[in-house]
This record gives structure tokens, sequence and C-alpha cells, in this order.
């Protein structure tokens, strides 16, 4: 009881540190760049530059709807103070986590000696206080940008998958069914959390390897991988399990980006009726969901409620295309049509800059004539060295 009560006392005076931080230093207003775009869209429901950020609009809708009007712009800005702050706070958590998990002293069901169990504290403390001020994280805490509620999402399935870890451990002590754990059910509400974040940045999609090397440790490491008289890491039966498993992951993330997100509505689009499309869709997965249920095939159940979830979150960009169909001042793109959706979900008005070809590796620039082109950089001229 007194080690919970600690926990609770630290991790809420993480949180009070970098909420009165943010609060301090919060931009008043609209700041540069994109900033002042995402007040307007927020507050007005409206149609940002592609491929929008719905879930976002939603949550700064809800803080801004009941404020004076000069406190709009501030009021959105507190979407990234409080989605941060509490970053902060799961940060600190996974912190802990992590140093049980490798302590030398972890005992199962506790967190070790007391002296273990202040530096577990005092290491989440540092990190999770060092990482509140650092540059681009608190840049990011104070103005109203997708990148601190991302970080949220991040931070937020990194600490479920963790606390699954755990649950999940406990229930394989006991039974031999991995995938018919009750823990699993923690892993639909990550896999939902990550169709929520497609509708903010797909930034938190990263953390998918992360949760399947947790996944992978978890239900499927065998002890007889390891090499007698030799470290674990010099199995070659895990590391080609390990490689498996991020080849599975890399499938697991090509289906949600670009399959779901962007190929899914240009199928649909082409077809010619893509609200009937996925409506089907929805309800052909439903289905399976069902019959795997009833069945019993655990697996094939997990995979389809996970599919389900992705699309349920994914449905947050239903807001984008309704709003644009009424016409509000801001309609960027104005994707009201199959074609206009389908495009403005695959940014096709930014371009494309080639990795292996073209402009950025090999179309090396041709002659020109250096006292047009950019004269000052070239010129030994006195004025011009000056400027």
């Amino acid at each position: 009881m007194r080690s919970k009560g600690a926990d609770l006392f630290v991790s809420i005076g993480v949180f009070a540190y970098a909420l009165i931080l943010y609060l301090l230093t919060v931009a008043p207003t609209a700041s540069f760049w994109d900033a002042g775009e995402f007040i307007a869209i927020a507050h007005g429901l409206q149609v940002s530059h592609p491929p929008g950020a719905p879930f976002y609009m939603l949550v700064g809708r809800l803080f801004s709807m009941f404020v004076p009007t000069d406190l709009i712009a501030l009021s959105v800005n507190l979407v990234s103070v409080f989605s941060s702050a509490f970053t902060i706070l799961l940060t600190y958590w996974i912190i802990v986590r992590l140093l049980r998990e490798f302590s030398p002293d972890k005992r199962e069901g506790n967190s070790g000696p007391l002296s273990a169990t202040f530096l577990q504290r005092f290491g989440g403390v540092v990190g999770a206080c060092t990482f509140a001020v650092t540059d681009s994280f608190w840049f990011n805490a104070v103005e109203a940008e997708v990148y601190a509620m991302s970080m949220l999402f991040t931070a937020l399935v990194v600490w479920l998958i963790m606390k699954w870890s755990e649950l999940a451990r406990e229930e394989l002590a006991n039974s031999r069914d991995r995938l018919g754990l009750g823990a699993n059910r923690i892993l639909v509400l990550v896999v939902y959390l990550f169709g929520l974040a497609i509708g903010v940045h797909l930034l938190s999609l990263l953390a998918l390897f992360f949760i399947a090397l947790i996944f992978f440790f978890v239900e499927y490491d065998r002890k007889e991988w390891d090499v007698q008289g030799q470290p674990g890491w010099k199995s070659r039966k895990r590391w080609q399990a390990i490689l498996l498993t991020l080849v599975v992951a890399s499938i697991g993330f090509l289906v949600i980006y670009p399959g779901i997100i962007q190929k899914l509505p240009g199928y649909a689009g082409e077809i010619g009726q893509p609200l009937v499309v996925l409506l089907l869709l929805a309800l052909g997965v439903v289905g399976v969901v069902w019959i795997t249920h009833t069945r019993q095939k655990q697996t094939a159940n997990l995979v389809a409620v996970c599919l389900l979830m992705v699309l349920i979150g994914y449905s947050s960009y239903a807001v984008i295309f309704i709003r644009s169909a009424a016409d509000p001042p801001i309609d960027e793109n104005d994707p009201e049509t199959p074609e206009a959706i389908v495009s403005y979900l695959e940014r096709e008005q930014y371009g494309e800059t080639p990795i292996f070809t073209g402009q950025s590796f090999n179309n090396a620039t041709g002659g020109f004539d250096e006292d047009k082109l950019f004269p000052r950089r070239y010129s030994p001229a006195p004025q011009h060295i000056n400027v």
C-alpha cells in the first residue's frame, strides 16, 4: 500500500511539473506556420491541408466551443498543453516499468527492495522531466499542433502494451492458451487507439514495431531456444523468430498505411459507390468477427477484431468529407467527390520527391551562368560580399 501511495504521489508531482511548465509558457494566441490554421479549423470544424487531422479537430472544438472569442486561440493551444503533460506522466510510468523489467532484483508481484524501487522512481522522474524540456517536444507542447497529441497516443500505446505484457505473463503462468488471454482486450484497445491516432498524425504508427517485439517476447519466445552456456541473444532460432515478427509487423503497417488509409478509399471510389462499398466492408468484417468467435478460432478472431477497431478509429475521417460538403470558409482541396477524397488522402498537391532517381539523387544540374543565377553568391564584388 505504501508503495502504491508513493507511486501515486510521484506521478502527480511529475504531471503537475509538466502541466505548470507548459501553462506558464503556452502561446496566448496564434503562433507561426500551421498553428493558426489548426486553431481556425478546430473551432469551425473546417477542412485543413491534406491529409487532415479530424480527431484533433474534434478535440480542439470541444476545448474552444465554450470560451469567449478572444480566448479561442488559447483554448486550442491548451489541447497541446494537456496532451504533453499527460505524455510526460506516461513517460515516467514507462521508464519505471522498463527499469523494473530489467532489474536484477525483480520478483513476482514485487518491484524489488526499497533501494531499487527508489532508484527506479528516481530514474523515471529524471527521464520524464528531462524529456519535458527537450527543444522539439516543449516547442510543440505550447502551440496548436498535432504533434503533441500524436506523442500522447504513442506514449499511451507503449504504456498499454507494457501493461498487457505484465497481465499476459501472469495468465500464461497458469494457462497454455496463448491467444485466448483476457489481457488481449488491451491489445484490442491499443489497435483502436492506432485507428484514432490516424486522425491526428501518422507518427504514432511507428510504435507498431515496438509493440510487435513485446508481443513476440511474451507470446512466442521459447526457453528451449537458449543456447546452453551462452547468452540467449546468440540463439539463431530466436533471431529468426524476431526477424519474422518484424516482417509480420511491417505487413501490418502496410495494411494500415497505405492500405486502409489511402488505397481503400481509392478502390471504393473506382467502383463508384464508395459509401456502399465501405459499409459492406465493415459489415463483412463484423461477420468475420462473429463467425470466428462462435467457432472459437481465437487467432482469426483477434485479427478480425483488431481490423474492425482500426476501421472504427479511422471513421473519424468522415468528419472531413461531411464538413467539406457544407463548403466552410476553409475547405482546402474541397474533398467532396471520390476522386478529390483520394487526392486529399494521398497528398497529391505536394508532389513527389524521388529517393533514388530524379531531382534529389541523379538529376545533376546542368550548366548555368554564375552571373545570372544568384550572382551575389559567386561574385567577388565588395558590395556583394558585404551583403
